[in-house]
């Protein structure tokens, strides 16, 4: 789907369309540079949330039906874990 640029087959159908494709793919190269087997060349977290926050504010910026759905109807994520998760040594 990445090679034939269909970006609609990459996105979820709930959103029917609503969404700048611009930000959608900076999301997916984005996500694809973090896949790098070279950690020297994967992006840092710091310009991970720098690109994401970027998307955020041009899907914004843009309005559309998303935007008056999430003024609606917004809701607060949390997840908990109840066990600590720690990295194992290779």
């Amino acid at each position: 789907m990445l090679t034939k640029g269909d970006i609609k087959s990459i996105t979820d159908p709930n959103l029917n369309g609503d969404y700048d494709s611009g930000s959608v793919w900076t999301a997916v190269e984005l996500a694809m540079s973090c896949l790098n087997p070279s950690s020297v060349t994967r992006p840092t977290m710091s310009q991970v949330v720098f690109e994401l926050k970027e998307c955020l504010a041009s899907e914004s910026s843009r309005g559309g039906e998303s935007q008056t759905m999430h003024s609606q109807s917004s809701r607060e994520v949390r997840m908990t874990f109840g066990t600590k998760v720690a990295p194992m040594a290779r």
